[in-house]
């Protein structure tokens, strides 16, 4: 693995989204291809996010969940509360 994108790519600027894909495809979450979701839907992407398995990796994704949430959400709302991994029936 690659080095992951440095904190300094982490400001609120237009390049967000571009280090958070770039982090993504590093880490080796974002996957191309053909894929089909549990409704049925075809995608040509995947995120698998069981590859933020290191302390390195999941401190890097907090890092953008941290800088998302205060610019959307600075001053509107107090926690942050993240999917359910595993436990949605279907």
């Amino acid at each position: 693995m690659g080095a992951l994108v440095k904190p300094s790519a982490l400001r609120m600027g237009e390049n967000n989204t571009d280090s958070f894909v770039h982090f993504l495809v590093e880490a080796g979450a974002l996957k191309f291809g053909d894929f089909v979701t549990k409704s049925g839907r075809n995608t040509p992407y995947f995120i698998n996010t069981g590859e933020f398995r290191t302390g390195r990796t999941l401190s890097k994704l907090a890092e953008f969940y941290a800088a998302a949430f205060m610019k959307y959400f600075d001053g509107k709302a107090q926690n942050l509360y993240g999917p359910a991994y595993k436990g949605i029936l279907c």
